[in-house]
């Protein structure tokens, strides 16, 4: 495994303590999406007044150690252009990131989602894959192999045809899935947390009977 060489802008604040205007935008967006000062905290989001970040809500990521190892950054102002992408991401690869992997409890269930925002309404232990792209050469994939983690699928609405895929490839394994239902959600992070939780309670054990019939609902 590579150690990520990963580094944030250089004046990099946390959204915690930074008293400024640029702050105040930054957290209002966040608490409109439903996130609490503590979470502020809890995921050390900031921002940046570099060209390249301004107008960004930044999610550092954290490996085993505790060391910066990815980020995500999410435009907050809704003016984004053919050059003003959406989201920008540290450059490194994806599937060599297990974001956040200082908090997971390998020993418990794993709830899988796609992005960071995604991961703000799970509960304790969920990681994002950074889109929905998943297979045996992504680390994260290796850990659960490893640990023999039961998952929980939370992909977004548009993606169920690569969950039941994901599914799949896992139950090979011998992993045990759930899959969430969304309901009348495009995904997890258009959820309240409470809502996450009643949805994580209802779900369904992975069957490929179950999948068939998820798959013809599809077409």
């Amino acid at each position: 495994y590579e150690q990520p060489c990963v580094i944030l802008p250089y004046d990099f604040k946390l959204l915690a303590v930074d008293n400024s205007e640029v702050a105040d935008r930054a957290r209002s967006y966040l608490f409109k999406r439903g996130l609490t000062h503590a979470d502020l905290w809890y995921y050390k989001f900031g921002t940046s007044r570099t060209d390249a970040y301004k107008g960004y809500v930044i999610f550092p990521s954290f490996d085993c150690f505790g060391d910066l190892n990815y980020f995500s950054a999410r435009d907050y102002t809704g003016y984004t252009t053919l050059y003003r992408q959406k989201y920008k991401n540290a450059y490194f690869p994806k599937k060599e990131i297990i974001f956040n992997e200082h908090s997971i409890m390998w020993n418990n269930e794993l709830t899988i989602v796609e992005g960071p925002f995604d991961l703000v309404k799970c509960d304790d232990n969920a990681v994002p894959i950074l889109g929905s792209e998943f297979s045996e050469t992504h680390r994260l994939f290796a850990q659960i192999l490893e640990h023999n983690t039961p998952v929980l699928l939370a992909l977004d609405a548009n993606k169920q045809k690569k969950q039941e895929q994901i599914a799949k490839l896992l139950d090979s394994y011998n992993i045990s899935v759930r899959i969430l239902s969304l309901g009348t959600f495009d995904d997890v992070g258009e959820m309240t947390r409470a809502q996450f939780l009643a949805a994580k309670n209802d779900a369904p054990q992975w069957t490929r009977f179950r999948s068939l019939k998820t798959l013809i609902r599809t077409l």
